[in-house]
């Protein structure tokens, strides 16, 4: 597959798959492609976007202005990085170019039904234990927060951490991206995922993590992949103090009927 794009919700989010970076020069159908790309990309935001004239531009001058910088585009990197203008132009959010070798890393996350019971966060290069469900094999196991994921089976992270910085560098989808790539590799596997941890002490150990079901029920927004979505709340003290915690903020009437 070379490009995809998917509007979702009020915002266009926008990810499109171009194929593996080269030094060498693009062949004629790589070429081609890339152009096809652009038109996609193109004519689905005049289309879709909410605004007549996107970002209260004149779109067509757009179209004008880019397509011959893509047609003269002589890499994959120079093809994306002309994409990344335009969508620039919009000074919106939850627009992203994803490369076409990084896309099986991210899109697989909340895919499957079952979860190893452990959240993260991408601090820096580092991908950090964020909780462990009490009930989970991995706290059973001793895993703990704080600590450091260092391989996923036979995958070390840092290379897949160390592109996605690269790819994302500057961008509001980062922080989104990172986690999901994390996330994806630990819950797209089939059966018991093989885990090697730095712990507290910064000692190295490697965890078989069994899998359990996820809490929480499965929903959907726009054209993103379904995920899970659970919700807790409780009272304090004298009943006076109370919170609520949840995952994500996609289905706004599930959530304030739970209040």
């Amino acid at each position: 597959m070379n490009s995809i794009l998917r509007p979702a919700g009020i915002a266009l989010f926008a990810i499109l798959l171009i194929g593996s970076p080269s030094v060498a020069a693009l062949t004629a159908e790589q070429r081609q492609l890339n152009n096809q790309s652009f038109e996609y990309v193109w004519t689905a935001i005049r289309d879709k976007h909410w605004q007549a004239n996107p970002g209260g531009l004149d779109w067509q001058a757009i179209h004008e202005e880019f397509r011959p910088k893509m047609e003269a585009a002589d890499s994959m990197d120079a093809a994306r990085a002309v994409l990344n203008q335009m969508l620039d132009r919009l000074h919106q959010t939850h627009f992203g170019i994803v490369p076409g070798e990084l896309y099986s890393n991210v899109d697989q996350a909340g895919g499957g039904d079952t979860t190893t019971g452990i959240d993260v966060r991408v601090v820096g290069a580092q991908v950090l234990v964020t909780s462990v469900e009490s009930d989970s094999s991995a706290y059973a196991q001793g895993v703990r927060r704080g600590w450091e994921i260092l391989k996923i089976a036979h995958t070390d992270l840092a290379p897949v951490v160390a592109k996605l910085n690269e790819t994302y560098a500057g961008s509001s989808l980062r922080e989104l991206m990172l986690r999901r790539a994390i996330l994806g590799r630990l819950e797209g596997a089939a059966g018991a995922a093989q885990v090697e941890f730095l712990d507290g002490a910064g000692k190295h150990i490697s965890k078989t993590l069994a899998p359990s079901q996820q809490k929480g029920a499965r929903v959907q927004f726009g054209y993103l992949s379904p995920m899970q979505l659970w919700f807790n709340s409780s009272r304090v003290g004298d009943g006076n103090i109370g919170y609520v915690a949840f995952n994500v903020f996609l289905d706004a009437q599930r959530l304030m009927t739970s209040f």
